[in-house]
C-alpha cells in the first residue's frame, strides 16, 4: 500500500462531546495526505481553527492492526 502518490482528502466532522455539556463545539475540517518522505504512512489533520488541533501519523502496519482490532471487535467493515 502505497499512499505516496495519494490525492488528499478534505472535510468536515461533526464533533460532540464525550460527556454532556452545554457549550456547543465548532465543525472540524479534516485534511489525511501521505507522506513525501514515507510513502506506506499518512498524516491526519483536524482542526476547528480556533484552539482544537489535533495531528497523527499512521503507517501502513498501524491501519492494518487497527483494522483487524476493528473486525475482531464485531465493528462495521
Amino acid at each position: 500500500m502505497d499512499f505516496g502518490d495519494m490525492t488528499p482528502i478534505f472535510g468536515e466532522v461533526e464533533a460532540v462531546w464525550s460527556a454532556p455539556s452545554t457549550t456547543p463545539l465548532e465543525p472540524f475540517l479534516f485534511r489525511v495526505h501521505g507522506l513525501q518522505n514515507d510513502p506506506s504512512g499518512l498524516r491526519i489533520i483536524v482542526t476547528d481553527f480556533q484552539s482544537n488541533t489535533f495531528e497523527a501519523i499512521r503507517t501502513r502496519h498501524q491501519l492494518e492492526d487497527m483494522w483487524i482490532y476493528r473486525l475482531n471487535k464485531g465493528g462495521p467493515s
